[in-house]
Order: structure tokens, then C-alpha cells, then sequence
């Protein structure tokens, strides 16, 4: 779940967790709202209280998949009955997966990117979120994607994942994962979702319901907002550096993945989807820095040299060179 949230999520996921035995006090002081409140369909709930809802019911349960649980328990009390009547509305699950897609700003109204992709091996369906400390809990995106590999299979009988995929690392061994879905298992990977074959993703739905395609239409108009773009990972890197800058600490793979709560491997294949690296970002935002600080006068070339983390004010004047094609004399003495 991304940095807020319908309350939908939430009241179905507290709803699940006293199903299985959870008392209900303690989930709702941890996200700070009364029942009431999550049932509310305009409330937001943040990330901060969405993460604290979770952890209350991993020290209730002591299970490391205790998200797939919640999701079983979901899925049998008709929790997530727009969803569920999306998938048998459609005559195949790559129609399914094609109505899905608008319902995903249920969960991420601020922000995320639709991945909906050929391979060689068949087809990746799911969504990414930006990186950063407002970035996943990995609860919510376990519940989420295991949802929908669940309710596919129970539509489809020619429907099944060749592989679950989570963008976060590991919260329950890759194996349990595997034991407990029957397929592969990738964490740290470029997206939430799933790895399915051209069989799998053309799949019949020998029961759908055409009819509930109105009925669909209507519950879900007034709750689905457009999504918007979500930040990608060159911006969130960019404002870790341009911080790590401005305290004069050193800009490295691991420090920037510190501040991004992610690990370097994850930090180092998201900029590699994007496109980039972490020296082209340094690149820049040195450069881009380097052109603003230039026109403040009062700012000596070794003073800025020293802010920007080079070695010496003749490594920054060889930079500024090669952006520009002057050195930092020249530019300022431009009108």
C-alpha cells in the first residue's frame, strides 16, 4: 500500500484479523480510528498507520505469512466482493486483469505504475510504487497480489502463476512462500504481481457474468479517482543525494539506499528499469546544484566544490567543463 489509502483495505483487513481470533481494540488504536471511521469510504489512511495496523497483527499472530491468511479470510467473507465480481465479470483473465486495472487507485490514489507486459515466457500483470520511506508495506502488497492469484485460480482452471512477485525483501522465507502459493517466489523484484505464461493470461472463465459488468460499473464510478503518475526512482534518488549534499556526507550505493529503506540490489535494478544509474544521477544533480550555485556570486568555486563532494576545485572545474563546455571563471563572467 502506497503512501495512503482508501479505508476499504484497512476495514477489511481488521474485519479478516478478528475472523481469525485478533481482537479488534488494539488494530484500530494502531491505525488511530474508530470502526466507524473505516467505514467511511472518503477516509485516508496513512502509511504510518497502515504499517502500525500490520505490525499489532504480527504480534498477535507470530505468523510470518499471517498476509496470506488475512486474504483467505478476506476473500471467503466476501471482503473484497468488487473485486471478486470484476474478475468473474470477464471472459478471460486478460479481460479481467484489463478491468482490474482502473480499481488499483482504490489503493494507491497517490501515485503508482500499471505493469501490464509481454515476454518471452508470456506476460507480467501487476503495478511498482515508488521508492522511498513513503513507499510499500509489504503486508498490504502481500495481501493484494496473493488476492488476485487466488480469486484467478478459483475462476479459471487453466490459470496459474509461474511466479508471485514483491517489490520488497524478505518478511517469511522465499520457501514458505513457495510451499504456500505452489509456485516461484521473487522478492526484491522490479514489481508487485505476477510472471504468467500466454495460456494463463488467455484463460477462460467458464462461469463469468457478463451481467455484473453495470452492477460493477456503478459501485466502483464514485470511489476510483484517476490515478496520478507516481515519482520514479531517479527523483527519489535525487532528493536522498541532494540531502546527503547539503550535510556534506558521502553519496554512495548503500548510503542512498539507507535513506530509501531499500536494499542496494532493489535500489540498483530500479534504476536500471528507469534507465539510469546511480553515477548518472550524481552526475545530475551535481550538475544541476553546481549551475545554481554558480550564479551566487558570494559563493567561492571551492566552496561549491567542497558542498558538491569533489576532491579539489580543479576535479569540479573539469566537470563543469565537460557539462558545459567553460569553466566555472567563465560562466560567471557571462552577463
Amino acid at each position: 500500500m502506497a503512501r495512503s489509502a482508501n479505508a476499504m483495505l484497512a476495514r477489511a483487513v481488521v474485519a479478516a484479523a478478528e475472523s481469525l481470533g485478533a481482537p479488534r481494540e488494539p488494530l484500530l488504536a494502531a491505525l488511530g480510528l474508530r470502526w466507524d471511521d473505516l467505514c467511511a469510504l472518503d477516509v485516508r489512511v496513512s502509511r504510518g498507520a497502515t504499517e502500525a495496523m500490520w505490525v499489532a497483527i504480527e504480534k498477535w499472530s507470530g505468523d510470518p505469512l499471517i498476509a496470506l491468511a488475512i486474504t483467505r479470510e478476506i476473500g471467503a467473507a466476501g471482503g473484497a466482493a468488487l473485486f471478486q465480481y470484476t474478475v468473474r465479470s470477464a471472459p478471460t483473465i486478460a479481460d479481467a486483469w484489463a478491468r482490474l486495472v482502473p480499481l488499483l487507485a482504490l489503493f494507491f490514489g497517490d501515485g503508482f505504475e500499471v505493469i501490464t507486459r509481454s515476454t518471452d515466457a508470456g506476460w507480467e500483470l501487476g503495478y511498482r510504487l515508488p521508492l522511498g520511506a513513503d513507499g510499500p508495506v509489504p503486508r498490504s502488497e502481500e495481501a493484494i497480489v496473493a488476492g488476485f492469484v487466488l480469486q484467478c485460480r478459483a475462476v479459471a482452471p487453466a490459470f496459474d502463476a509461474a511466479a508471485v512477485c514483491f517489490q520488497h525483501g524478505s518478511t517469511a522465507p522465499a520457501a514458505a512462500w513457495r510451499r504456500a502459493l505452489g509456485c516461484s517466489v521473487e522478492l526484491e523484484a522490479s514489481f508487485y504481481g505476477v510472471r504468467v505464461t500466454e495460456r494463463s493470461y488467455r484463460a477462460a472463465i467458464p462461469g463469468h457474468d457478463a451481467s455484473l459488468s453495470t452492477l460493477i460499473d456503478s459501485l466502483a464510478r464514485p470511489l476510483v479517482a484517476a490515478p496520478t503518475a507516481a515519482a520514479g526512482p531517479a527523483e527519489a534518488v535525487g532528493r536522498v543525494m541532494r540531502d546527503l549534499l547539503d550535510q556534506r556526507a558521502a553519496v554512495t550505493l548503500d548510503a542512498v539506499a539507507a535513506q530509501l529503506h531499500v536494499s542496494r540490489r532493489t535500489l540498483q535494478r530500479q534504476l536500471a528499469a528507469a534507465g539510469t544509474s546511480l553515477t548518472a544521477e550524481l552526475e545530475r544533480v551535481r550538475r544541476e546544484i553546481a549551475l545554481a550555485l554558480l550564479r551566487d556570486s558570494s559563493r567561492t568555486v571551492a566552496e561549491i566544490a567542497a558542498q558538491l563532494g569533489f576532491a579539489d576545485p580543479s576535479q569540479f572545474t573539469r566537470a563543469v567543463r565537460r557539462w558545459t563546455g567553460e569553466t566555472p571563471t567563465e560562466l560567471r563572467a557571462k552577463p
